[in-house]
């Protein structure tokens, strides 16, 4: 349900100027991410103009480009979006969506989630840790970790992929 609500809010924002299908990331999750971090999601923009779609591994490489894909709950991340920095527009990567039914993970479970998978070392740019409710800001790692509180996204945004 969370990827339909995200995608929701994605076709607006391109409708805005169709002759480009990336859209600020900010605009996208307006409202939804605490405002201290608002300035970190100004600096991305996302393309989906693949749409959505299913993984099919639950790796890092299995996301794919232009589109949001979702791996399932047993993935080291639940699923990822299509996103580029608006200051390296040639540098398109997959941004790992953390997707929380319940209790917020601590701050050691989401620094686990900064790394691309659970066997390497490499680190995502940014992790979009998307929960039921508004979440309290990790200070040490607020350009890292953005907290999207779902229930501002949609009423129903946090139930379940079925």
């Amino acid at each position: 349900m969370f990827r339909c609500t995200f995608w929701k809010r994605c076709i607006p924002e391109f409708w805005k100027n169709t002759s480009n299908p990336w859209v600020s990331l900010a605009k996208v999750f307006e409202g939804a991410v605490q405002p201290e971090q608002q300035s970190v999601m100004e600096r991305y923009e996302v393309n989906l103009s693949d749409g959505t779609k299913t993984g099919d591994s639950q790796e890092y490489e299995s996301a794919r480009s232009n589109a949001a894909t979702y791996l399932g709950g047993n993935a080291h991340h639940d699923a990822y979006i299509w996103c580029r920095k608006k200051t390296d527009v040639k540098c398109e990567f997959a941004m790992p969506l953390q997707i929380r039914f319940g209790h917020p993970k601590t701050l050691p479970e989401l620094k686990k989630q900064l790394l691309s998978s659970k066997s390497r070392d490499t680190q995502v740019q940014l992790l979009l840790s998307v929960n039921q409710a508004p979440c309290k800001v990790h200070e040490t790692h607020r350009e890292r970790i953005i907290m999207i509180n779902a229930g501002a996204m949609c009423a129903t945004s946090w139930l379940r992929e079925s």
